[in-house]
């Protein structure tokens, strides 16, 4: 579907949107898996209206998936005591990459989030 410049996702700026929907992310730290399911449903609302907001969301989907699988190998780790470094670094690189995400968002560029593993194309 092509995008309309005239329908405003949820009643915003389209770039301001994805912008929220990046740092949405960072809500599952005062509400335990709002982190995860808000940005899905942000996604899920907006994909076939807007063709930006699609490749936005599947970036966020991308990248929660396999951070969620690092974070586990990290747990795992933990019983040797490098997992807890990793896990630190593992935490800190996430942040960093959300807020990159986010500021390029409001420019309107698509940023692939790296180490991110491409489950939805």
């Amino acid at each position: 579907m092509e995008e309309n410049p005239t329908q405003k996702p949820w009643g915003m700026d389209v770039n301001t949107f994805a912008v929220l929907m990046h740092l949405s992310q960072f809500l599952g730290v005062v509400i335990p898996l709002a982190g995860f399911i808000l940005p899905i449903v942000m996604w899920v609302t907006t994909k076939d209206s807007h063709p930006l907001l699609n490749e936005h969301g599947k970036n966020i989907i991308n990248c929660l998936l396999s951070f969620l699988i690092y974070t586990f190998i990290c747990y795992l780790l933990m019983i040797i005591l490098v997992g807890f470094v990793l896990i630190a670094i593992l935490g800190l690189i996430y942040l960093i990459f959300v807020i990159i995400a986010a500021a390029k968002a409001g420019q309107g560029i698509v940023w692939r989030y790296p180490l991110t593993i491409q489950f939805i194309r």
